[in-house]
């Protein structure tokens, strides 16, 4: 009989959106025999990079090529529509069920709650979460309820916040139809959007101009928009030449070009960038009527608002499988239980850093094999109890959903995107090849 110490390791990866993917080719890279399984809470994998990459940004979404050979070529396992829980629930595995089977497990679920903005008033109806929106945009399964928002915007949107996914919003509010052709937006979503007849946003950042979040390349798309006019009000009177940092001057001096554009003959949106602004106070009785803001020095500034989307991160949700450590350089909760991306770092970082957190995070835990600080288990047991097995999408099933979406693109679209989860189980079980 083969020495536990002997056996190939068993690793469990628990999400399948970029940091798991990551993490599951980089172990795979260092430990070729290992059983890798990569599970996530969806019958579809790529997590944000399918729901949480703007639609129109098809460039970046490509990453999940890279992805796909994990799975197709590489032999990780991939086991969609499992549930990972902490308490025991009927038609899910627990997490110390999973300790209990792997000699690993790595905690990859990402932080999908949006970040209230923790000012009064930010409860009143006319108030939404950026990643709501986002993700309807991008027909996640979880996102129908926002799509009545889309429709309720009204004429004047207010967003706090000037990251990037503040951009991608601004992108969405402010194109017209055709310049959606190749992407993969919802749209149903998109005609729900139409009904608002949005004519001005405003976006408030707490940082000056030169330490606003968003990159240099995604303010310069903004210069593609036709009608989009431009303004910048609040802490913009940076000098250029006392900015050290390469990518803080980008930033200002793409701003700046962007407001410098000629104002166009035919105006759709005015879009107003305050910064060094901070909000206060949602004004409102039955629904959102105003943003109290202060800039600074005592004042203040009220913008009439019909809808303020709040773009200021992620946070923890119900259910998230997040364990504090008191090493936050680290991946590791103790030897065999491991967190890599937001869930370890918080909610910030691109893809690529992504990327290379995931690749820290794999060598620390083929340090742990190696020194033996992992305790192996037995591996006679499945690592799916039987009904939540018999439940998962394999791959190849995803194949199948893939397929379809993709032949059931229309015209002006790469793919039509099934909106729910059981759409997607319908067609993964209907549609992929024989066993």
């Amino acid at each position: 009989m083969t020495d536990i110490a002997e056996r190939e390791p068993r690793i469990v990866i628990v999400g399948a959106g970029p940091s798991g993917c990551f993490i599951a080719g980089a172990l795979r890279r260092s430990l070729p025999g290992a059983q890798i399984v990569v599970i996530d809470r969806l019958p579809c994998p790529f997590g944000l990079v399918r729901y949480g990459v703007a639609a129109d940004h098809q460039s970046t979404k490509s990453i999940t090529r890279q992805f796909d050979r994990i799975f197709t070529r590489e032999g990780v396992e991939f086991a969609g529509n499992v549930r990972v829980v902490r308490e025991p629930e009927a038609g899910a595995v627990t997490l110390d069920e999973l300790v209990d089977v792997a000699d690993a497990v790595v905690l990859a679920t990402g932080l999908a709650a949006d970040r209230p903005l923790g000012v009064p008033g930010d409860d009143l109806p006319g108030v939404y979460g950026s990643g709501a929106i986002t993700g309807l945009l991008n027909s996640h399964p979880d996102g129908e309820a926002a799509e009545d928002a889309l429709a309720r915007l009204g004429e004047r949107v207010s967003i706090v916040g000037m990251g990037n996914v503040a951009i991608d919003l601004i992108r969405f509010l402010a194109k017209e139809d055709t310049d959606f052709d190749g992407s993969d937006i919802n749209d149903a979503a998109l005609d729900a959007y139409r009904r608002s007849q949005v004519a001005s946003v405003d976006v408030f950042s707490r940082s000056p101009i030169e330490l606003a979040k968003c990159d240099a390349q995604m303010i310069r798309e903004l210069s593609q928009i036709a009608g989009l006019h431009v303004t910048l009000h609040g802490a913009v009177g940076v000098d250029t030449d006392t900015v050290a940092d390469r990518t803080q001057k980008s930033r200002v001096e793409a701003l700046r070009e962007l407001a410098a554009r000629a104002v166009p003959d035919d105006v759709r949106i005015e879009l107003r960038l305050h910064f060094g602004a901070r909000p206060e106070r949602v004004v409102g009785t039955d629904r959102v009527e105003r943003l109290l803001v202060s800039t600074g020095e005592g004042s203040r500034l009220e913008v009439a608002a019909d809808s303020i989307i709040s773009a200021i991160g992620f946070e923890a949700g119900p259910g998230c499988l997040a364990i504090a450590t008191p090493d936050a350089g680290s991946g590791r909760i103790r030897p065999g239980l491991y967190r890599v991306g937001w869930l370890r770092r918080g909610p910030r970082g691109t893809i690529p850093e992504n990327r290379a957190d995931a690749v820290a995070v794999a060598a620390e835990i083929v340090s742990d094999f190696g020194s033996g600080a992992i305790d192996r288990v037995e591996a006679g047991t499945p690592i799916l109890p039987e009904e939540v097995a018999v439940a998962a999408v394999s791959y190849d099933q995803w194949l199948a959903v893939d397929r379809h979406e993709r032949e059931s693109a229309p015209f002006g679209r790469i793919r039509a995107k099934l909106r729910s989860s059981a759409q997607m189980l319908h067609v993964a079980r209907e549609n992929a090849p024989a066993a």
